[in-house]
Parts: C-alpha cells; sequence; structure tokens
C-alpha cells in the first residue's frame, strides 16, 4: 500500500465526507418521493462541482506553502523542482499555475519542505495569513 502524506489524508477524508452527505441526500430524497429528474439532476451536478472544491482551494494554499517555505528557506525555483523531480520548465517565467505537477509530487514536495524547515529553525512551519 502507497504512503500517504498527512494533507493527502485530510484531503482524502474531504472527499468521503462529501460522498457521504451525497449519498445521504439520495436516500433522503427518495423516501420523501422526490423524483423531479431535472431538480435531482441540478442538484447532482453542483453536489459534484462541490467534491472539486476543496482540492482546488487545498492545491492553491499549497502552492502558496511551497512558495513562502521556499523563500524562507531562500531555494530557488530550480532547487525546489530538482527535490520534487517536478522536471524542466522555463524559469523566466515560472508560473505555478501554468505548470502541471502531479498532486503525488506536490504533496511530497510540501512535506520535503516542511521537514528542512523544521530541521534548520527547530519549529513548525506557519503560514502568514
Amino acid at each position: 500500500m502507497k504512503k500517504l502524506f498527512a494533507n493527502e489524508k485530510i484531503d482524502l477524508l474531504y472527499s468521503i465526507i462529501l460522498v457521504l452527505i451525497w449519498i445521504i441526500f439520495l436516500l433522503i430524497s427518495k423516501l420523501l418521493h422526490f423524483h423531479s429528474e431535472w431538480v435531482i439532476s441540478f442538484i447532482g451536478v453542483f453536489v459534484i462541482a462541490c467534491f472539486n472544491l476543496p482540492t482546488i482551494l487545498r492545491r492553491k494554499k499549497q502552492y502558496k506553502k511551497i512558495d513562502e517555505l521556499r523563500k524562507v528557506l531562500n531555494l530557488s525555483i530550480e532547487e525546489v523542482r530538482e527535490i520534487a523531480d517536478i522536471g524542466r520548465y522555463d524559469l523566466s517565467d515560472w508560473n505555478w499555475d501554468k505548470a502541471y505537477i502531479s498532486p503525488k509530487k506536490l504533496y511530497f514536495l510540501e512535506d520535503t519542505l516542511e521537514k528542512m524547515y523544521v530541521k534548520q529553525f527547530g519549529k513548525e512551519f506557519e503560514m502568514i495569513k
């Protein structure tokens, strides 16, 4: 079985909770004989779109956290990419949103940079709000 990082476990838990809420909604609508197909379809599309919301918010938070850790640890973008084995991109116009990085590598990079921060400073990293 593959190793899951702590933040990856939290994201998985959010997804499971949303799926359970959707199943409960379907059971309640079945018990109340709420069978209007277009209403159920509309709500279904809305709920499925909401499944992606925690993931989208988490990615933005990850990018911000990785960038802040990179600055605090005084690492260049190239060094960060080497740590995560991300690959080569144009250094002059680097943008996290435009470069595809697999979620597994993002979790690995976030975990590795947090460990480097704890090793260097002796305390956990807290993001500036």
